[in-house]
């Protein structure tokens, strides 16, 4: 974890490391999607709002309701974050896992 709070998942999310993301996932999973920088966001919230659909696969197969409701500090959620950017099927990846989720 570096000062800011990022952890090695959040980095691999946010870079599309498919990989690395499942191998870290491996080790303590439910710490590791729980996880959060100073800012709130999750690794959920980095690979949807940078368009990576099969990190954003790998991390729904821990604990997808939680990850799909947590919001970062300033009340954005991954969904929002999907949708804002245009990654249509990331938005469909994380529906599929809460159809209830709303983009508000």
């Amino acid at each position: 974890v570096d000062r800011l709070g990022w952890t090695a998942l959040l980095h691999a999310a946010r870079n599309g490391y498919t990989q690395c993301v499942h191998e870290l996932l491996q080790h303590d999973p439910a710490a590791q999607v729980a996880a959060v920088n100073k800012d709130g966001v999750t690794a959920l919230m980095c690979a949807a709002s940078k368009g990576h659909t099969q990190c954003v696969h790998e991390l729904l197969q821990h604990d997808p309701a939680a990850q799909v409701a947590a919001v970062d500090k300033d009340g954005e959620t991954a969904l929002m974050g999907a949708a804002r950017n245009g990654y249509t099927q990331c938005v469909h990846e994380l529906l599929q896992h809460d159809p209830a989720a709303q983009v508000a």
